[in-house]
């Protein structure tokens, strides 16, 4: 359903290049539901930003139903958001809309009838045990019943995709648990969740769901990682400091996955000098004559 292959994020600060991803490789399979963790500034909000076409990779492809969507023309772009449902962590619930017109503006936009969307909009809040909520405005609700407003609306156009981010970081254990119970509802109707949490209990209260962590850019899926540890360790003591430092920005898996990059990529990306691009090309091809 959703595959990352090598990817990158990469963000130019002044003369400095920040990796903020490092080639990040994951499968989720459709009804999947999978935590995503790691510490504040490890790359989850990065992650769900190219997920979700706000941003793009620095280098390698995010395939969703065997589409790259990097590539998608922009005026495909929207149409590929509306079957990727989010939950954003600040609400952007609209203050001057009752919590049922909050719902029913993502499918007017859409076009659908006034019937269909009202049958949708209480099928959904009765989903989210807000059925009698309705007609209250967001400054009337409590931060649980706000997001479970959120939730409602993230999935009122049925994406085959949600992804929630931090949904219970402000929240209480007994609205945590009433969120996370209606999200495994949700799950188990067929849409595939990525939910960002820092909550560790959810972790060992929900053993079922895989589990994911990103720490300093890396992504940690359950994978083994003897094989790239030791690809690295050879790149460090077979290149030279400068061009080390550099390259492994990308956490490059193989001399194959250097050798893909251009050396337009590397001289505007990874900001390397024609010498530095010269050792690394030629070191990666005599490493690949001997394999």
């Amino acid at each position: 359903m959703l595959t990352a292959e090598k990817v990158s994020k990469l963000y130019n600060v002044g003369d400095a290049t920040v990796p903020v991803l490092k080639n990040i490789n994951f499968s989720l399979n459709q009804g999947d539901f999978v935590f995503l963790t790691g510490p504040s500034g490890a790359g989850k909000t990065t992650l769900i930003k190219l997920l979700i076409l706000q941003e793009y990779p620095t280098k390698g492809k995010i395939v969703f139903e065997n589409v790259p969507i990097e590539n998608l023309p922009k005026k495909l772009i929207p149409m590929y958001r509306r079957t990727v449902g989010v939950v954003f962590q600040d609400y952007k619930l609209l203050e001057h809309k009752t919590v049922f017109e909050n719902i029913a503006f993502v499918l007017e936009i859409l076009d659908k009838k006034q019937k269909e969307v009202a049958d949708t909009v209480y099928k959904l809040l009765e989903l989210v045990n807000l059925d009698n909520k309705a007609s209250l405005f967001p400054k009337q609700l409590s931060g649980g019943e706000k997001r479970r407003v959120v939730i409602a609306r993230a999935i009122a156009n049925a994406p085959k995709l949600l992804i929630a981010d931090e949904p219970t970081g402000d929240l209480d254990d007994d609205n945590t648990y009433r969120i996370i119970e209606i999200l495994r509802r949700i799950n188990q109707a067929g849409t595939s969740i990525i939910m960002t949490t820092h909550n560790m209990e959810l972790l060992e209260r929900y053993p079922d769901h895989k589990r994911w962590r990103i720490v300093a850019g890396e992504l940690n899926t359950g994978a083994s990682q003897t094989g790239h540890t030791r690809f690295i360790s050879k790149l460090q003591n077979l290149l030279s400091e400068d061009v080390f430092k550099k390259i492994s920005l990308l956490s490059p898996d193989s001399e194959a996955d250097i050798l893909s990059l251009t050396p337009s990529f590397l001289r505007d990306s990874l900001k390397m000098n024609d010498n530095e691009i010269h050792e690394l090309i030629g070191k990666m091809k005599l490493l690949q004559s001997e394999a």
